[in-house]
């Protein structure tokens, strides 16, 4: 009796994780390819990470992209995401295709995926494989910064400080630098601390400049 897809799945778990068998991920990866070959979506998606990794299979770019591919195709965000990312020119995985890189970022916007909004909202800034539009790339990078993406909060951020697609709003930048400068973002301090330092839109505050600037220097942003 065959086993159903789901189990196949579990089964691949049980074996790379070792709860109750002995760890085994040459069997964990025999039972992740046959749920895979079925069909199962999330075991398609595993299979193309392992592939892409190269942990616990021999990496192979192509095979990942051909599993990520099969994924994508049935929906599944993150592959869809994968496949558009490794036809990006920056990822030098496999052939170049923006018109891919598009697709397949568009397919998992979809599906509200924050880092595929942020990566649409790239492209339309720099022009990369599609016509410069700062007003499309304001409207990706306000979806993927409302979601939490940081990368997103500070471009979007620096936008609206510099009136770039947009009207320029100091009050909706600061929120924006803000939320990606509390998530890190060492660039969104950096600027956050030039603000105050000149006070460019805001009240000078030499107090303020050095705490940002300081947190940026922590993580060794060269300009702070």
């Amino acid at each position: 009796m065959a086993l159903r897809t789901d189990t196949q799945l579990q089964l691949s778990n049980i074996y790379h994780d070792g709860h109750g068998v002995v760890q085994d991920f040459q069997k964990a990866v025999q039972w992740l390819r046959k749920a895979a070959g079925q069909g199962y979506l999330d075991a398609q998606y595993d299979l193309g990470i392992m592939y892409l990794s190269g942990k616990e299979v021999a990496q192979d770019h192509k095979k990942a992209v051909r599993w990520f591919q099969k994924a994508a195709e049935q929906g599944h965000a993150d592959a869809q995401f994968n496949v558009g990312h490794m036809h990006n020119s920056d990822q030098s995985i496999i052939q170049d295709d923006y018109k891919e890189a598009l697709h397949w970022y568009r397919k998992a916007s979809d599906h509200e995926h924050a880092d595929a909004q942020y990566n649409l909202g790239v492209m339309y800034l720099t022009g990369k494989g599609i016509a410069e539009n700062h007003k499309k790339s304001v409207r990706w990078f306000q979806k993927a910064a409302e979601q939490g993406n940081a990368n997103a909060q500070y471009i979007l951020g620096s936008m609206y400080y510099e009136g770039k697609g947009l009207i320029r709003d100091f009050q909706t930048a600061m929120q924006w630098l803000y939320k990606a400068a509390e998530q890190g973002i060492d660039e969104a301090q950096c600027k956050l601390g030039s603000i105050y330092q000149n006070g460019e839109g805001v009240a000078q505050d030499s107090k303020k400049a050095a705490q940002w600037f300081r947190k940026a220097a922590a993580q060794g942003e060269r300009h702070a």
